[in-house]
């Protein structure tokens, strides 16, 4: 077995096996193991952050901010706005 398939075992989360990829149900999974999990919650706290403070730096405001992503996120948790 490659070491890529070990890893990938080593790392894969049972609670999400079976589900179908275009589920609600896998969202609300991902919420919960990204909420679940302290670091990866950090990273994402830590890369919002980061895009709000370059958000604030370089745009004056105005007007609607559209959030780019897939899946599970708090961005709009993270922000004021």
């Amino acid at each position: 077995m490659s070491v890529f398939i070990k890893l990938r075992n080593y790392l894969r989360e049972p609670r999400l096996e079976g589900i179908d990829p275009d589920s609600d149900e896998l969202l609300v999974l991902h919420s919960k193991v990204l909420y679940e999990k302290p670091m990866m919650r950090n990273v994402f706290a830590e890369f919002y952050d980061t895009c709000i403070n370059l958000d604030t730096k370089h745009f004056n405001g105005i007007g609607k901010r559209v959030e780019i992503g897939a899946g599970v996120s708090f961005l709009r948790r993270s922000t004021p706005r």
